[in-house]
């Protein structure tokens, strides 16, 4: 799933992306930076994690389908779900989860 800035409400500079019942427990925080030399291959695992863009564009791999996913975006990850992150000019990103 993912969840677009510019799909979403912003109110006195604020935007709520509305993931209160996808959350579970945080157990790490790591922020990233994909490059066309360094890519985030795709790969899966048991836990749910949220990837949101700071800068940048890239292609996401969500179980199979691509995606164009930029600044503001929120990818939701679920367990098992093979996933990976390219850029060909590089993109910002943090992961939670």
């Amino acid at each position: 799933m993912i969840l677009r800035a510019k799909e979403l409400d912003e109110k006195e500079g604020r935007r709520v992306y509305p993931i209160k019942s996808l959350q579970k427990t945080i157990g790490h925080f790591v922020t990233r930076l994909t490059t066309k030399d360094n890519p985030f291959g795709p790969h899966k695992h048991d836990g749910e994690e949220f990837w949101y863009i700071l800068e940048g564009k890239g292609k996401v791999f969500l179980d199979g389908e691509e995606s164009t996913v930029e600044e503001g975006d929120l990818i939701v990850l679920q367990p098992w779900k093979e996933h990976g992150l390219t850029s060909e000019e590089g993109v910002c990103w943090v992961c939670f989860g």
